[in-house]
């Protein structure tokens, strides 16, 4: 029932009921695979402001001037952006809670169905402080309904069992300062944004590329949040 009604918050209507019963994809995970989780070493990130984000997953990446667009039309403005490179790495601390297999299924999906381009890239737009997050989470939903969501059926104990690929995320209010860390903890630049005034394209074109040096952090910190559910 919960996934059900997660389908109704983040998918449009006359999909939904594709969604329940169309065939999806059938991704096999090889019981011989395993997927080391390295030590991340601690970045010498700047000491930002942890501040609400969005996050652009590798399979929201190919849109991400639409999903922009959709932000700056919703009135969410973004001032700058870290980007992430390696993602498979970083989705295990960020979704920390998540059972380790359960993430390696995610991120077999996106190594063996996505190309290297799309598959392992991510983004973070850093948003202007104060930015209220439960407006955030509407127009994460909204993205999602507009961009689209992948679904598959996975085979895990011993059974067929549905899965999907959401291209965005964005913290809970209890969450931003944890998840904000973690993404310092494994991006090296960050893009500074210029504000954007009324005319959202040109805005989008006025940004400055730097390269920053930040401190350390904690190693291991762990979230809360589930793809599945958020």
């Amino acid at each position: 029932m919960k996934r059900i009604k997660w389908k109704f918050k983040n998918v449009p209507i006359h999909k939904m009921f594709s969604t329940i019963f169309k065939s999806k994809p059938k991704i096999l995970y090889p019981e011989s695979k395993v997927y080391d989780v390295p030590e991340k070493e601690d970045s010498t990130l700047v000491d930002i402001e942890p501040t609400p984000f969005l996050l652009i997953k590798p399979i929201g990446m190919k849109n991400e001037d639409k999903i922009k667009k959709i932000l700056l039309d919703n009135g969410i403005i973004f001032i700058g952006e870290m980007t992430i490179e390696d993602y498979r790495l970083f989705s295990y601390e960020m979704f920390g809670n998540v059972p380790k297999v359960e993430i390696d299924y995610w991120n077999h999906i996106l190594e063996t169905q996505y190309d290297e381009e799309h598959n392992n890239k991510a983004k973070a737009l850093i948003l202007e402080k104060g930015t209220d997050v439960e407006e955030l989470d509407k127009v994460k939903r909204k993205i999602r309904k507009k961009v689209g969501i992948d679904f598959y059926q996975i085979y895990l104990n011993q059974d067929w069992v549905e899965t999907s690929l959401t291209p965005v995320h964005s913290p809970d209010e209890d969450k931003v300062e944890k998840e904000f860390k973690i993404i310092l903890k494994h991006s090296e630049e960050y893009e500074v944004q210029s504000t954007p005034d009324d005319d959202s394209t040109n805005a989008m074109n006025e940004c400055e590329e730097v390269t920053v040096q930040c401190l350390d952090f904690l190693p291991n910190i762990k979230t809360l949040g589930t793809e599945r559910i958020i």
